[in-house]
């Protein structure tokens, strides 16, 4: 079963007359300067974007600070809604707690007037509390609405929602009116330039089909489409359309990035480990992405790249790619989706999705109506 366009994502939930009543008290002509604590994943933070945006739309003359991870501060640095990137410290155990007080004491510093909390966790909360930022809003979830001074109650509709609904929802609690539109990730000179020389070292100009491919995942195998399939998949393209392959992925995917390249006698071009805008300059220029329910799929879609995803433990419901002209692969199947690291079963969910149906849903993406007359030429 396919699904074309934003089947998956619902509608705004709540007219303007509700986002009047819902708006909650705050002395908004007092606020100089908001924190927004950013969310810790690629795709993630990419669906939030329209969220920050949202809240821009509220504040327009304040200072806007995000707080966010090191390896996301990128997707930040040409928006220009956002004022300031503050970046959340890496570490495990005692390392990371010293770093985190160091963190509450730069915060505080800065005298925010209110933080916005996108996370659902307790120790995202905890941060701004103890860094006395006056109001503290976000979901009030996993028991931290001690934490909150302005909790926000997360709806049975909002949780059936795509997540760009769940956190826009916030946006609208503050004031926003506007409808969210879809993210839209600029890729300056730099990048550009870097990924047109990327391109020319390996052979390709404007002339070549370029398809992207991304078979691995940062969280676990149970939302990866089986290797062997994607091997499959990219000989056929390469072999019928003579395409040139791109394949991406996290450092964590170098394994099976060169599993399916040392199966095709060097046809592959790797781009594996990429900063983010570097990642979005090279999936730009390319016809078309496929790719499992990952960052790189977001980060595809938000540079305008047609999408076929490839949806088994996750939900497309919450995480399909934003925009027009993408194209969801799913199985109906008892368990799914369960939204697991590693799957207990068969995979059963992967299991179902042929090489023959992804083929086909690329050439329609490509709009080549015939698969033999391809494979006969």
């Amino acid at each position: 079963m396919t699904y074309k366009d934003n089947k998956y994502v619902c509608v705004s939930l709540y007219s303007t007359e509700l986002f009047i009543k819902m708006k909650i008290d705050l002395p908004y002509k007092n606020i100089r300067k908001v924190l927004i604590r950013g969310v810790n994943w690629i795709g993630d933070t990419i669906i939030t974007l329209p969220t920050i945006k949202g809240i821009r739309e509220v504040f327009p003359r304040v200072h806007l600070a995000v707080l966010v991870r090191p390896h996301l501060s990128s997707l930040f640095e040409r928006c220009d809604f956002v004022d300031e990137i503050i970046y959340y410290p890496e570490g495990i155990g005692f390392d990371l707690i010293l770093k985190e007080r160091g963190l509450v004491k730069e915060i505080s510093q800065k005298q925010f007037n209110l933080v916005v909390i996108f996370p659902r966790s307790f120790r995202s909360a905890l941060i701004p509390y103890l860094a006395r930022i006056t109001f503290r809003m976000g979901y009030s979830a996993c028991k931290r609405g001690i934490l909150l001074t302005h909790g926000v109650e997360e709806s049975k509709e909002l949780l059936a929602c795509h997540q760009v609904e769940y956190y826009y929802h916030i946006a609208r609690s503050l004031g926003a009116t506007h409808m969210w539109e879809s993210p839209n990730l600029s890729v300056g000179r730099e990048e550009n330039e870097w990924a047109l020389e990327f391109l020319k070292n390996a052979g390709i100009d404007e002339s070549h089909l370029l398809i992207g491919i991304n078979p691995g995942s940062t969280y676990g195998t149970a939302k990866c489409w089986f290797i062997e399939r994607y091997l499959e998949l990219t000989r056929r393209l390469i072999r019928h359309l003579h395409a040139k392959i791109i394949l991406v992925g996290g450092k964590d995917n170098v394994s099976l990035v060169n599993h399916i390249a040392s199966n095709l006698d060097g046809q592959i071009i790797k781009a594996v480990g990429k900063d983010i805008l570097q990642l979005a300059a090279l999936l730009k220029r390319c016809h078309l992405f496929i790719s499992n329910d990952t960052g790189p799929m977001h980060v595809a879609a938000a540079v305008g790249t047609p999408v076929v995803a490839i949806f088994g433990s996750t939900n497309p419901v919450s995480t399909s790619p934003l925009g027009r002209g993408h194209r969801i692969i799913r199985k109906e199947v008892s368990c799914s989706p369960c939204l697991k690291r590693d799957c207990p079963e068969d995979r059963r969910c992967m299991g179902l999705i042929s090489v023959d149906e992804v083929e086909k849903v690329v050439m329609e993406q490509l709009n080549i109506s015939s698969v033999e007359e391809e494979r006969n030429s």
